[in-house]
This record gives C-alpha cells, sequence and structure tokens, in this order.
C-alpha cells in the first residue's frame, strides 16, 4: 500500500516534487537497479556518534562517497520508486522522494543503470523488494557493530570483482575478435586477428589466475565486507545482471564474485563491471548540492568530479 507523504506535514515545504519541478523531473528518471551515492560530513553527527562513524569511514575511505543504496520501482504502486540500503540499525526500504526529503546528507548523487530487463528481471526484483520489507519489519539485516568496524580496518575486505569485469569484457572481445577473423577472407588479415585472439587468451588466462589467489584472500576473511555494497550487488544478482560464486567454469573457478565482495569504489569509479548482459553505469549526477566539501564535486553538467586523489591527508566521508 502507498505511503502516505505529504512535504507539508514532513518537511514543511509544498514545493517538493512538485509536478515540474527538479525534483520531480529527477525522480521519473529513475530505472530498475540504479544506485544512489551519499556524502555526508563528519561533525554533522551525534557527537556520541562521531569517533564510531570515523573509525568505519576510514575502513571504506576509498571512493569519495560513504554510503550506497539502490532504487526499485515498485510495480503494484505505478512504478514508485524506493531506496533499498542497509543501513546503520539494518536494512531500510523507503520512497525515493521521502529518503531525499529526509536526508541529512549534504551531498547526494545517481548513476543510472543503462540496459534493458525483461518483465521476468522486475518481476525478480519486486519480488526481492518485498523480501526487503519484511526483513525491515523483522528488523533483520544486522547492525554495524564495533567489532565489525575494526575488523574491516584490520582485515580489509579483499574482492576480485574488478578481475571478473575485466576477464568479462575479455571474453566480450574475443567473440568479437572471432567473428571478424571468421568473415575475414583476406589471410593476412585473418592472421592479424588470430594473433589478436592468442594474446587475449593469454590475457584471460592471467585474469584467471588472478581471481584464484584473490578468491583464495577472500575465503580467508569471511566477515570483512561493506554491507551496503553487499545488498546493491544482491539486487544487481536477482535480476540476473551479475553472476556470483555458486556455479563454477571448466577450471573449477566461481563464474562471478560473492556479493560480499563488492566495494563502495565498484560503483564510483569507472571500471569494467562483470556485468552479463549488456549494460553499464552512466556517470553521476548530482541530486543535492555538496556545499564547501572539497571532497566531491560537479562541472557545469552536474557531472561529478571525484578529487580523492588531490587530498593531502585521510578523507572522512559520511553517510
Amino acid at each position: 500500500m502507498r505511503w502516505t507523504r505529504y512535504y507539508t506535514e514532513i518537511v514543511n515545504d509544498d514545493d517538493v516534487f512538485k509536478e515540474g519541478s527538479a525534483d520531480n523531473i529527477l525522480k521519473g528518471n529513475l530505472r530498475n537497479g540504479d544506485i544512489i551515492l551519499f556524502h555526508r560530513e563528519l561533525w554533522s553527527y551525534n557527537p556520541f556518534m562521531v569517533v564510531k562513524i570515523a573509525f568505519h569511514k576510514y575502513g571504506i575511505k576509498r571512493g569519495g562517497w560513504g554510503h550506497i543504496g539502490v532504487v526499485v520501482l515498485d510495480v503494484d504502486e505505478d512504478d514508485e520508486p524506493y531506496v533499498v540500503e542497509h543501513a546503520w540499525d539494518g536494512i531500510k526500504v523507503t520512497p525515493y522522494d521521502m529518503r531525499s526529503s529526509t536526508a541529512r546528507s549534504d551531498a547526494m548523487a545517481y548513476r543510472n543503470l543503462k540496459t534493458e530487463l525483461t518483465l521476468d528481471q522486475v518481476t525478480k526484483l519486486n519480488d526481492w523488494l518485498n523480501d526487503m520489507r519484511e526483513k525491515q519489519a523483522n528488523g533483520e539485516g544486522g547492525t554495524y557493530t564495533w567489532r565489525q568496524i575494526f575488523r574491516n580496518i584490520i582485515w580489509k575486505p579483499r574482492s576480485s570483482v574488478l578481475l571478473h569485469g575485466e576477464n568479462e569484457n575479455t571474453i566480450q572481445d574475443i567473440k568479437i575478435i572471432d567473428k571478424e577473423a571468421s568473415e575475414a577472407t583476406n589471410n593476412y588479415l585473418k592472421q592479424k586477428f588470430l594473433q589478436k585472439l592468442k594474446m587475449l587468451e593469454y590475457k584471460r588466462i592471467s585474469y584467471k589466475c588472478g581471481i584464484r589467489e584473490k578468491r583464495e584472500q577472500v575465503l580467508a576473511r569471511p566477515k570483512s565486507y561493506q554491507a551496503p555494497c553487499k545488498l546493491v550487488a544482491d539486487a544487481w544478482h536477482v535480476m540476473g545482471l551479475i553472476k556470483d560464486d555458486s556455479e563454477l567454469d571448466e577450471t573449477g573457478l566461481p563464474t562471478g564474485p560473492m556479493t560480499r565482495e563488492w566495494l563502495i569504489h565498484h560503483f564510483v569509479d569507472d571500471v569494467h563491471l562483470p556485468f552479463q548482459q549488456s549494460c553499464y553505469l552512466e556517470a553521476a549526477m548530482m541530486i543535492r548540492e555538496v556545499g564547501k566539501d572539497a571532497s566531491v564535486k560537479r562541472n557545469e553538467d552536474g557531472v561529478v568530479k571525484d578529487y580523492r586523489d588531490k587530498r593531502k591527508m585521510v578523507r572522512f566521508v559520511n553517510w
């Protein structure tokens, strides 16, 4: 059943998400699988939480953003966009307009997931949305404890996501060049294509070796992971966009990384992700102004610029 959300009662602003407003237009652009990025100044938190959050953000300092959620359109509510996230106190499912209006973050951005989804994929994602609602109602999902925070600092999470992404990209290149080689009528060109195929096969073998090595490191740290990122990966896995480690290939390696291997910088950086169909994340667009924070900026078109490599000291970014 649709939430009652009238902004005169919630944020005391009649113009929020008004028809034709920038907020409402942006809301209409959201699609299933999009990600929402959050940034919040450390000193804006409750004084009793500052130390805990500072240590937590130190553990995930890479990426420029402190928190992440995934967008799901509820088909039972005329495709109303919801933000599903793993917050400090567990799973949260919130209508996008409510989440955006009441968020204390000083910066929010979104990245559109550009792809074509089938009805089956949308149905599975909506079933997952309802499962998340049940978990929220039952208080499931787990909370962030001091133990988890220090574990992620001392035993940093390991990941093979980027290696799987490069491997998938190499497989696609092999398919393209193999097709060109089979269609080539000139022997010289055909030999060129075959040389490229051989180089790509060597490249793939090196990625496989890297995946095997990383997997051992991941298995050695089963409790070191970033819960908000795992939740987004779970949503993508339900949609069939990514694979996990439930299946093995001919070499005995998993066909994809575990969902707990996904980290915040995988969703922020411009890298090859191990998608199983034609899709990609568009450049991040700002939802909310950043203010004076120099760690995350945008250009005139609203595209986020990340200056994290220019900082001279560790930046604590927060949700």
